[in-house]
C-alpha cells in the first residue's frame, strides 16, 4: 500500500515518508495494545487496516499535497502581481505550473470529499490524538 502512494516521488521524500509511516505504525501497534479497553472499538484487521491507511493518507497529505497547495497558493500570489512565473535554482514555473498545482490539490480534495473525510483528520501530534479524532467521526456515523 505505501509503495503504491510514493513509487513516483524523489527517493529522499519516499524516505522520509516511508520513515515516518514506519513510526506511525509502531507507535499504532503499541497503543492498541498498551491500552486495548480504550481502542476496543479497533475490533478487526479491516478496522487496523483502515487506520493505517487513513495514517499513510495523513502523511501523505502533510507531506505532499499540502505544499504543493503551498505553492498554488503563492502562485496565484504571483498571477495577481502579473508575474511571469518564478525561477527557483534552474528551475522555472510559469503559471501554468502552479495551475497544475492547484488542480492536483482539488482533486485530492474532491477524493477526501467523496469519502466524507476533512483534510482537518490530517492535523494531530500524536497517534492517540488522530485516534480520538477517528473515535469521534466513528461515533458520529452511530448516531446519523
Amino acid at each position: 500500500m505505501l509503495q503504491d502512494f510514493i513509487k513516483k516521488l524523489p527517493f529522499d521524500l519516499k524516505i522520509r515518508i516511508n520513515k515516518e509511516y514506519d513510526n506511525r505504525i509502531r507507535e499504532f501497534e503499541y497503543i492498541i495494545k498498551r491500552y486495548d479497553k480504550k481502542y476496543k472499538w479497533i475490533e478487526t484487521e479491516k478496522d487496523k487496516d483502515s487506520i493505517k491507511f487513513l495514517l499513510l493518507l495523513g502523511i501523505f497529505y502533510r507531506t505532499v499535497i499540502d505544499p504543493i497547495k503551498g505553492s498554488a497558493d503563492f502562485g496565484k500570489t504571483l498571477e495577481s502581481q502579473n508575474s511571469d512565473g518564478l525561477l527557483a535554482g534552474s528551475n522555472t514555473y510559469n503559471p501554468g505550473h502552479f495551475k497544475n498545482f492547484e488542480i492536483l490539490t482539488n482533486e485530492f480534495i474532491k477524493i477526501l470529499n467523496k469519502y466524507s473525510l476533512n483534510k482537518r483528520i490530517f492535523d494531530y501530534e500524536s497517534v492517540s490524538d488522530f485516534l480520538d479524532i477517528i473515535w469521534t467521526i466513528y461515533i458520529g456515523q452511530e448516531y446519523e
